[in-house]
């Protein structure tokens, strides 16, 4: 069932390794996303059911470039039905989410 309110209030989250952002199993609203990294080519996606679920938003960043940061900017509200994973790759890579989920 979807109780979260598209429109807010929101959450935010900083994680420094792939794992769930939402409650497991609990749906809710993406409104933004974003990575900061070191030196290393790095990936976000943002997956729709856990760590094998479906990819509805990613990023890169180019180690070459002297980037150290990317932001979706404000995307959402987008609507995840089981819950927000966050999957990161790239040695140094933190990654964070601005969310709000249903009751779980």
């Amino acid at each position: 069932m979807s109780d979260a309110n598209p429109n807010g209030p929101y959450t935010a989250a900083k994680k420094t390794s792939s794992a769930v952002v939402t409650t497991a199993g609990v749906g809710g609203y993406l409104k933004a996303f974003g990575m900061t990294v070191t030196t290393n080519a790095s990936e976000i996606e943002i997956r729709d059911g856990g760590a094998s679920g479906t990819v509805l938003c990613d990023l890169h960043l180019d180690g070459a470039t002297a980037k150290n940061s990317i932001s979706s900017g404000d995307i959402g509200p987008i609507r995840f039905a089981t819950d927000i994973y966050m999957t990161l790759t790239g040695t140094g890579a933190e990654g964070w989410a601005v969310y709000n989920e249903d009751s779980a």
